[in-house]
């Protein structure tokens, strides 16, 4: 007797043509009995959306997707309509209107009959849910309303338009207010029937009014902590700063004019410079990174946790360590006037950049300085008096620091390393934690000093150990997809903005750096710089070296941060043993079994983290927008979609406008002009276009800013 799976891979395979259940089991040789039970899994089969009944050809079973029948995952929006998205693939999904759900809700894996085909490629076709195989949802973080006999849970995910109902008796300490975790209990099976979600209340994360809530709900949706195990943080005070025993086979470079250049506000400083101009002209650099490796012993509760977060993670005014702050802001800290054991990479740099010679040691240092972005800028690019007088011992430093950084950057420049600017926001709270000011700014010259002595190191490192053919992380960094250049191409050239996809890529990527330093004199700039990012892959950590396309070389790893990245760490691992003669073949043997595995987790704890310090801020710029509604603002529309307007601010905050709030009529997305157009009013809200609008409404929960169009506005007619 087949199995169900066997049947399956029967009727999907090629070479099938419909047939009736009685010729299947011919085809597998059953007998009348074992056609019964064929009949059971056919059936399970039809329930599942795999095949269908053909009733109009005497019950032949034919694959479900030939009569327009598909099962994917529905994904609701906020508002009434949604798409089941099929085989996982965002591009493959079928629109469906509110009154088509058939009590789906976000998530769940559904079968789905196509009702009515797209006019047109660039539209989806519309379908009905006709059957929900699992409810997706297992558990929802919101807000608990205690009611006379009961309670509910009002999700924090607007997607989710449905409450859930708890019994008295799944309260646990539950108040009303308080944001919690509530389980998804599962009643039956009969989905499409089933009115209520019923739950319990799993976690209790916060109370109503809690300064840190919606942090703290932040992290709880992403299964991150900032809080360390006990056996860590009694392991952390175990461990103590160096002695002179530890200095023994270091390069001493106590004497060095070896400073940091930080954050005002940073406590973990694992980075120092020194540099000098030598007397046939070169310059001699010094990066010198602390050697968190010497204190973090590879399989210690200290390292295990260390991995299991993969990075540090930089909120708007506090940071979730990957090392414990004892280690981290303590004993591995780079602190001015106390002798430090670090990993130094010692360059000759010629007057082109390039490197002559360079050696890399285990040292011990002692920095001489603590200073700042702000005030090192602030002597290089406005000359004040008071800080050169400060810093004059360290004067001609900078001064040669900046000359190099200039020479490094022109070089990069040359061989057509990606630009996107150095614009940055920066938000400032008051002592209550609200925020008061919303600033953009440019980097300034010590950031992309420190920048650039970053990557020319990491470039060195990864070149030298990619020659010695030891277990090593790079970052990489693939050639963006063709199909993804072509589409840029295409929607650059609504812009004005010319890209031959047809090119080499080292001419592509000069052609996509002269369209970014073209648009910084324009309007669309934020649009531009948008879908280059959209158009390039994602850099991540692997075990191969192929290469990094943003920064135009072959190689390049990280070394330079091993406090708040794993990546480097696990490196310095690998170039101490390598360089103190300890990497014999099993340990080769060691690192090559595990560097790979890890590498591809800690992308995963890269993407987890760039996500959470993403949503953190837009949480905070939420909260500053709440201040200024009905304020009017210009902005540029970034997106069109079904639901609605998106308009980048000129404060680089972006809001939508919903297609609801435009009272002139029903409008239709036109996704290959990248426009909304009004089927009566004729007008039309196009990418590009610049646009008044007004904060409506802002929404912290879920990091939403509601717009509406100014009265004043211009009518866009095309």
């Amino acid at each position: 007797m087949p199995s169900k799976e066997e049947v399956l891979s029967f009727i999907q395979s090629e070479e099938y043509e419909p047939i009736k259940i009685h010729g299947i089991a011919e085809k597998f040789g059953l007998d009348n009995k074992e056609e019964k039970k064929l009949e059971k899994t056919i059936e399970q089969l039809i329930k599942q959306g795999y095949v269908v009944k053909d009733q109009r050809n005497k019950n032949r079973i034919v694959r479900a997707e030939e009569k327009g029948i598909f099962r994917g995952v529905y994904s609701a929006s906020e508002d009434k309509y949604g798409f089941v998205v099929i085989d996982g693939d965002d591009e493959n999904k079928i629109f469906i209107e509110g009154n088509n759900k058939n009590n789906a809700i976000h998530n769940d894996l559904v079968v789905v009959r196509i009702i009515e085909d797209a006019e047109d490629e660039d539209q989806k076709d519309s379908g009905e849910i006709i059957r929900i195989l699992d409810r997706g949802l297992k558990e929802v973080i919101g807000t608990f309303e205690k009611k006379r006999n009961f309670g509910v849970v009002i999700p924090d995910d607007k997607r989710i338009h449905r409450n859930i109902r708890v019994e008295k008796n799944r309260f646990g300490k539950a108040t009303d207010g308080d944001r919690v975790v509530c389980n998804i209990l599962k009643n039956n099976n009969d989905y499409e029937n089933d009115n209520n979600l019923d739950g319990n209340i799993k976690e209790i994360i916060g109370k109503k009014g809690d300064r840190d809530l919606e942090i703290k709900v932040m992290l709880r949706e992403n299964n991150l902590s900032g809080e360390f195990s006990p056996f860590v943080i009694r392991d952390a005070k175990k461990i103590e700063a160096p002695i002179e025993e530890d200095f023994k086979n270091r390069l001493d470079l106590r004497k060095l004019n070896i400073f940091t250049i930080d954050g005002e506000e940073s406590k973990d400083l694992d980075d120092a410079i020194s540099i000098e101009k030598l007397e046939n002209g070169n310059y001699k650099l010094g990066v010198h990174i602390a050697d968190v490796a010497h204190y973090v012993k590879e399989g210690s509760r200290i390292d295990e946790e260390a991995l299991k977060r993969g990075t540090s993670i930089y909120l708007v005014d506090r940071v979730i360590p990957m090392i414990i702050e004892d280690i981290s802001n303590g004993v591995c800290s780079l602190n001015p006037n106390e002798d430090k054991l670090t990993l130094s990479v010692i360059m000759e740099l010629d007057l082109n950049g390039n490197v002559v010679d360079y050696e890399i040691k285990e040292s011990i240092i002692n920095s001489k300085l603590r200073t700042s972005y702000n005030d090192v800028s602030d002597i290089l690019e406005k000359e004040d008096e008071y800080l050169s007088e400060k810093y004059r011992d360290f004067i001609d430093d900078f001064r040669n620091a900046e000359k190099l950084m200039k020479i490094l950057k022109e070089k990069r420049k040359k061989r057509g390393a990606i630009s996107l600017g150095g614009e940055k926001m920066k938000i400032s709270l008051d002592d209550n934690g609200k925020p008061i000011s919303l600033d953009v700014e440019d980097r300034r010259v010590a950031e992309e000093i420190i920048e650039e002595f970053m990557i020319i190191t990491n470039e060195v490192v990864a070149e030298h150990f990619y020659n010695l053919k030891v277990p090593f992380v790079y970052r990489v960094h693939e050639n963006p997809d063709k199909e993804n250049i072509d589409y840029f191409s295409e929607f650059a050239a609504r812009f004005g903005y010319d890209l031959d996809s047809s090119k080499d890529i080292l001419e592509q990527r000069e052609e996509l750096n002269n369209i970014l330093k073209e648009s910084e004199r324009k309007k669309d700039s934020c649009i531009i710089k948008s879908m280059v990012l959209r158009t390039l892959e994602k850099a991540r950590y692997s075990d191969e070296c192929i290469g990094h396309f943003g920064i135009s070389n072959m190689y390049y790893c990280h070394f330079t941060s091993p406090i708040r990245r794993y990546a480097d760490l696990l490196n310095h691992r690998i170039i101490k043993e390598t360089i103190n003669g300890e990497m014999d073949e099993n340990r080769k043997e060691h690192f090559k079994q595990i560097v790979g595995d890890i590498a591809e987790k800690l992308s995963e704890k890269e993407k987890t983290a760039e996500y959470v310090e993403r949503e953190v801020f837009d949480y905070y710029k939420t909260l500053y927008m709440h201040n200024k509604l009905d304020e009017e603002f210009i902005g540029i529309i970034t997106n069109v979609t079904y639901g609605g307007i998106f308009v980048e601010l000129s404060n680089k905050v972006t809001g939508r406008v919903k297609v609801g709030e435009l009272s002139d009529g029903k409008y239709e997305l036109d996704e290959d002009k990248l426009c909304l157009r009004g089927i009566t009013s004729g007008k039309v809200y196009s990418v590009g276009d610049e646009i008044k609008v007004k904060v409506s409404e802002t929404s912290k929960n879920i990091r939403k800013v509601d717009l509406k169009i100014s009265r004043e506005n211009r009518e866009i007619t095309k």
